[in-house]
């Protein structure tokens, strides 16, 4: 499960996996704090443990480019009570399926739209504000590819006053710097 909490320019992801955790996998609860303005990824893999990482210059999106968005197969599903389409990647590498809706609210559709930059590792952000310029927003990812996948479902989301102190790496956690 990841809950994500965003603030202003920051962004908290916490990761719970659910079952034994593989050699070479994450641990099986850990943060993720991200801080737009300073540019910075700080992963918290357990309680005193974290690793800062420096994001180059997000590149300028253009709202013309739709090389971002992969074809829609015409399926349709409800999922989690959202009327939701399918879309694949036609490059196979990065995911195998993406089911996208209309339905949500444009403050949420907003936020996942702003969770991950377009220069974090790994990032999708790209093909999301693709679908944001739409007026759409992910309901389903599943990534990988073969035997090994990951599904990551929106199941709720909630509009409420955050902490800021929620958005500050706390001070026990000893930070390495990439």
């Amino acid at each position: 499960m990841m809950v994500y909490s965003t603030k202003g320019s920051h962004v908290v992801i916490d990761q719970y996996v659910d079952g034994p955790v593989e050699a070479g996998m994450p641990a099986d609860h850990s943060f993720i704090y991200l801080d737009r303005v300073e540019k910075s990824i700080v992963v918290v893999h357990d309680a005193t443990h974290g690793t800062k990482l420096a994001l180059p210059d997000e590149p300028a999106y253009s709202t013309s480019d739709d090389s971002a968005l992969p074809p829609a197969t015409g399926r349709t599903d409800m999922i989690n009570g959202y009327k939701a389409t399918e879309y694949v990647d036609s490059s196979g590498i990065r995911y195998e399926g993406l089911w996208v809706t209309a339905d949500l609210p444009a403050n949420v559709r907003n936020a996942i739209d702003q969770l991950i930059p377009e220069s974090a590792p790994n990032s999708n952000s790209k093909l999301f504000r693709a679908l944001a310029k739409r007026g759409l927003a992910p309901v389903r990812v599943i990534e990988g590819t073969g035997q090994r996948q990951a599904i990551v479902d929106l199941v709720k989301f909630d509009t409420k006053h955050v902490d800021d102190a929620l958005f500050i790496v706390p001070p026990a956690v000893k930070i390495d710097v990439e």
